[in-house]
């Protein structure tokens, strides 16, 4: 790959927009690459980096900048530039600046073009996530898209700006982001600096070498392009049909390490031409490549791989075949000298005559003898002695004989389309047990019989664990208990052994008194029902905001309450949603004491608050709104705009929710996801409704009392909706009183 005329220097991707000439860059990835394959965690993980850089970048020198991996290209006669090693990062970026074109203009930037000889352009141009599955290359960069559209999600606007002017900066301005520029020289053979470059890498297999070895060839065949982008198609076809696990296991009895499966194909070709393939490396590689270097045809020696394919394809699709030729291939481990033969056989017969030949190589494969020499009362009697005679001690005969059975009898209707799963019979590694246990094999060392009796009460326990998640009432109950105290094995352990020593009756009343002790710390079974109804009043009085695990064990025991109030419903709390989303208690309207204090916190709430009043009508709302986007305008003068405190005041104010002091009782606290509480954790109550009730409409998990809150359902008197008033609040209290005291005193619709 050295040559005098290569160059090679550090270049910035600013440098990447534009050619020699000052014009738009152009890129063309020609079919012998493998195409676009990066991941979303590859994507993430190039964001951060140069995110991590850009951070630390404030305390380093100007000229410091970021590098990327080299990118090896060659010039084109018409000025743009082959890409023969680094198109993952180069298309990589390319997505980026198309995902953030419109910050690209504002920096008075255009990206450069990226054409992949096999794919079509305009959806480069236009990247169209509705056209993802067309094909791997495209389903891969919607992926990156993706990738990107998450990772800038979770941040505003001007980090996005920040990340686009730092990586496109020049090296006057610095602090940028660089690439290895490697330029072959205009007589340097792409193909062979590519498979140099590549042939060490790991994801590029020798499959795919094979593949550029054939696009090669044809692109010298068929100076058109036509057959390049056949055979690139075709390729793509042959692969995704063998990504088919059905199809796969139905050959193979285990996955190859390869991440492109069409090489058993190739490897196939390589050994129907006679090649031994004894194990070295790059053997089938070494065999196209003689092949296809010595003037052979590329459209003939494709031919001969897509024939190989067609033949297995027509196994798969015959019903009978695939069952026969699936017992087969298990037996034999799908090696390529089984398969080499049996293609050879089905090549020189007719099919009748193959499909008698495969019943004979099964038949001598299970019981040893030929089948042509057998008469049907032979044959018979045959199979019955060895049903009889067959046992544990030659277990794979056992096993290929059940394997035949449940083969033979799918194949026994005509009418049937029901097809043996051999991908899931190879996967899950299925074997030969036992159907009823076995009285010579009864456990002999304590171990053993510890273990042994382990798995009955496993079990047992198994049972009364699925009674509890069945039982409505256990369900929930119990899920407080066990969220409280994060599921041990001691509860667990505790709960099962009073479950089995008392009536279901004793054990759900012994429920709620658990419960009651968890939560006010004292017996139910001695307090009246005034009293029980005093405490619970009491306890949802004076707790507050300090006393958080107290009052997230109320709120969720609330919640709880509420839906076994009604024993028509058929309504379950999604503890899994509630504990994967770190549901947590917060304010139901904004608090005083925690007012944002840093500019971008400021900048971040009022956002929220315009975003609301967006759409407002009044005019006393469009004049707030017009204050806070006067305040949020970075070209407009300090002092020309009103402080974010005054404008702070104004919103408070509009919402209702200027307090004198901070407000953390119970009556303005309620369970909020931990996403709606990072984003909106101080926002007045009609930003948070607006969130929630959103959340709810679209089908994601909002516990049924959060919800309540934000609907003003537990008020007396519906005022304004998007005001949490002091009567909203104690009318909320006096609901949580009301449905705990009834849940503690047995009332609840689906108490026991």
């Amino acid at each position: 790959m050295e040559s005098e005329s290569a160059s090679i220097e550090l270049r910035s991707i600013n440098r990447l927009l534009i050619d020699e000439d000052g014009s738009l860059a152009r890129y063309w990835i020609p079919a012998y690459q493998r195409g676009y394959r990066w991941d979303r965690l590859q994507v993430t993980q190039l964001l951060d980096d140069i995110w991590d850089f850009i951070q630390s970048s404030e305390e380093k020198r100007r000229t410091s900048f970021y590098c990327l991996q080299p990118l090896v290209v060659r010039k084109l006669e018409d000025g743009g530039y082959e890409v023969v090693d680094g198109q993952q990062r180069l298309t990589t970026i390319f997505i980026l600046l198309s995902h953030q074109n419109e910050i690209l203009t504002l920096l008075g930037k255009q990206r450069f073009s990226i054409d992949y000889e096999t794919r079509d352009r305009a959806f480069l141009d236009e990247i169209d996530l509705d056209r993802s599955n067309e094909n791997v290359d495209f389903y891969h960069i919607c992926q990156a898209w993706r990738a990107i559209e998450e990772w800038l999600a979770g941040r505003d606007r001007m980090h996005a700006l920040k990340l686009l002017q730092h990586l496109l900066n020049d090296d006057e301005a610095g602090r940028n982001v660089k690439v290895i520029w490697y330029e072959l020289a205009p007589n340097d053979d792409p193909v062979a600096a590519f498979t140099r470059l590549n042939i060490g890498k790991i994801p590029l297999t020798e499959a795919e070498l094979v593949r550029a070895l054939f696009l090669r060839r044809a692109s010298q065949d068929d100076t058109t392009g036509n057959l390049s982008l056949r055979i690139a198609y075709e390729w793509d076809q042959i692969e995704k049909r063998l990504q088919d696990n059905s199809v796969w296991y139905f050959l193979q009895n285990a996955d190859l390490d390869d991440a492109n499966r069409i090489g058993l194909v190739f490897r196939l070709a390589a050994r129907m031409e006679g090649h031994a393939l004894n194990g070295e490396d790059y053997a089938v590689f070494s065999h196209f490549s003689d092949l296809l270097s010595v003037g052979q045809s590329a459209e003939i020696e494709w031919r001969k791989v897509k024939d190989i394919f067609m033949a297995l394809e027509e196994w798969y699709e015959d019903r009978y075949l695939f069952h026969v030729l699936g017992f087969v291939l298990n037996q034999t481990g799908g090696g390529l000298s089984t398969i080499t033969e049996l293609l050879a056989d089905s090549q020189a017969i007719s099919k009748h005559d193959f499909s008698q030949g495969l019943r004979n190589r099964v038949y001598r494969m299970v019981l040893g003898s030929d089948l042509s020499a057998a008469s049907p009362d032979e044959l018979s009697e045959e199979i019955t002695n060895l049903c009889r005679t067959v046992d544990y001690a030659n277990a794979p005969k056992v096993r290929s004989l059940l394997l035949l059975f449940n083969l033979a009898t799918l194949l026994e209707d005509p009418r049937s389309n029901i097809r043996f799963q051999f991908d899931s019979f190879k996967r899950e590694s299925w074997d030969i047990e036992h159907i009823r246990s076995v009285s010579d094999e009864r456990p002999s060392r304590p171990r053993e019989q510890d273990e042994w009796l382990r798995h009955c009460l496993m079990f047992l326990s198994f049972m009364a664990l699925e009674e509890w998640y069945e039982d409505r009432y256990l369900f929930h109950v119990l899920g407080f208990v066990l969220n409280q105290t994060g599921g041990g094995l001691s509860t667990i352990t505790e709960l099962l052994a009073d479950s089995q020593a008392i009536s279901k009756h004793d054990f759900s009343q012994g429920l709620r008194n658990r419960v009651y002790r968890m939560v006010l710390g004292s017996d139910l079974s001695a307090a009246s029902p005034d009293e029980l109804s005093e405490e619970i009043t009491n306890l949802c009085r004076t707790v507050d905001y300090a006393n958080a695990p107290k009052v997230r064990s109320l709120l969720l025991l609330f919640n709880l309450a509420t839906l076994l109030e009604d024993p028509r419903s058929n309504i379950r709390f999604q503890f899994d949603s509630f504990k994967r989303e770190s549901w947590d208690i917060e304010h139901i309207r904004s608090v005083s004491d925690e007012r944002p204090s840093r500019p971008r916190e400021q900048d971040e709430w009022l956002r929220h608050c315009l975003m609301f009043l967006s759409t407002a009508k009044e005019e006393d709302e469009q004049a707030l709104a017009e204050s806070i986007e006067a305040y949020l305008d970075p070209d407009s003068e300090p002092g020309s705009r009103a402080s974010f405190e005054e404008i702070d005041g104004k919103i408070l104010s509009f919402f209702n929710e200027a307090t004198d002091g901070p407000d953390h009782d119970l009556a303005n606290l309620t369970l909020l996801d931990s996403r709606t509480n990072r984003g909106y954790r101080n926002a007045v109550f009609a930003i948070k409704r607006s969130v929630l009730l959103e959340n709810d409409r679209s089908g994601i998990f909002v516990p049924l009392c959060t919800r309540n809150v934000f609907l003003k359902c537990y008020s007396r008197t519906v005022g304004n909706v998007m005001f949490w008033t002091d009567q909203d609040g104690q009318d909320y209290l006096d609901a949580i009183s009301r449905t705990l005291t009834r849940f503690f005193l047995g009332q609840a619709g689906a108490s026991r």
